[in-house]
């Protein structure tokens, strides 16, 4: 690995209106709210998104359970991106590790739609 390259994603960012964390096991019941609100809104576009893949609340649960799986392992990292004033989701990043070594990463996001533009 490049010395000048962190050995680590921060798992928690934040900005003066945004923080940005990774997903925790108790994000299933708004992980779920969030895919079924954003399920139209992503089918074009997004129709591979994590969230795609929600139908029930279960399918919530073993989702965000498998995404702090696949963080742990750096297999890849999926944050969300709260606003700080309403804590509401706002965006999902994914960053997807292809070469630790270059380093050399797939990024991909989704705006939640109330919150585009």
């Amino acid at each position: 690995m490049k010395d000048n390259f962190p050995s680590e994603i921060p798992s928690f960012i934040q900005t003066e209106r945004l923080y940005l964390r990774s997903y925790q096991t108790s994000n299933e019941a708004w992980f779920y709210e969030v895919s079924q609100k954003n399920r139209t809104h992503l089918a074009k576009f997004e129709s591979r998104n994590v969230v795609m893949e929600v139908h029930t609340r279960e399918d919530a649960r073993n989702i965000v359970h498998d995404l702090t799986v696949e963080w742990a392992a750096r297999r890849s990292f999926f944050q969300c991106v709260f606003d700080k004033n309403t804590h509401e989701i706002v965006v999902q990043i994914y960053i997807g590790p292809l070469n630790w070594n270059l380093p050399e990463f797939e990024l991909g996001y989704f705006a939640d739609k109330d919150h585009q533009g």
